[in-house]
């Protein structure tokens, strides 16, 4: 099984966000918007490395994961390979976790797809909310 490329990076900002909010306890950044804002020739860019409300749904999804006994383990290879000590990593994880590299890749494959439906789910449940009011 693959990974999908959308999820994969919607992961790594969720790390970027996890680590964030680990350091500063509520996930708030340490500056101000208007503070991140590169200046190029008169025209600024604001820093949109990581949204908040996907790095929350991702999150959301995996401790959804955590709860469902057959892809516990899907949800410990996230995080071991995201937010892991000394950086995370593949190799790391498989490790900690006693697997092979391997394996490690296909519980990343199969927790990819997993996210996705979970998103897809939440996306219908709002849709339906919406449509009700």
């Amino acid at each position: 099984m693959a990974r999908l490329e959308h999820i994969r990076t919607r992961l790594e900002n969720w790390a970027k966000w996890r680590v964030r909010r680990d350091l500063l306890g509520m996930g708030y950044p340490r500056q101000a918007a208007f503070l991140r804002v590169a200046v190029d020739g008169g025209r600024g860019r604001a820093d949109t490395s990581a949204s908040e409300a996907d790095a929350q749904e991702i999150d959301l999804a995996v401790d959804a994961m955590k709860l469902d006994t057959a892809k516990a383990r899907l949800a410990k290879a996230v995080e071991l390979v995201y937010l892991g000590p000394h950086g995370g990593g593949v190799e790391q994880a498989a490790r900690a976790m006693g697997k092979a590299v391997s394996t490690v890749h296909d519980y990343l494959a199969q927790a990819d797809h997993a996210i996705e439906r979970w998103l897809k789910d939440l996306a219908e449940v709002r849709e339906r909310a919406r449509a009700s009011v």
